[in-house]
C-alpha cells in the first residue's frame, strides 16, 4: 500500500498533448482502471481526450492572442479571431 493507493492496482495512464499552433503547451491525462469493465474502449478514450485537448489548446491560443492586443479592446463574441 502506498500513499496513492494499492501498489498492485492495474492502471492505464493515458495522456495527449495540448497544442497551440503546433507547439505543445501542456498535457491532458487520465488514469484508467484496467481491472474495471470499461464502458468505452481505450482508443475511444484517447480520441475523446484528443478532442478536448484540441479545444483547450485553441482556447488557450485565443486567450494568449487577445492578451497581447490592446487592453481597451473588448470582445463581444466567445469565438477567437486570429
Amino acid at each position: 500500500m502506498t500513499e496513492w493507493g494499492e501498489s498492485r492496482a492495474e492502471v492505464a495512464f493515458v495522456g495527449v498533448p495540448i497544442k497551440d499552433q503546433g507547439r505543445v503547451i501542456g498535457t491532458l491525462t487520465i488514469d484508467r482502471d484496467r481491472a474495471a469493465q470499461p464502458q468505452f474502449r481505450l482508443d475511444e478514450d484517447v480520441r475523446f481526450l484528443a478532442m478536448v485537448a484540441n479545444l483547450v489548446g485553441r482556447r488557450c491560443g485565443c486567450i494568449a492572442s487577445s492578451s497581447t492586443k490592446e487592453r481597451g479592446e473588448r470582445r463581444t463574441s466567445g469565438a477567437c479571431r486570429r
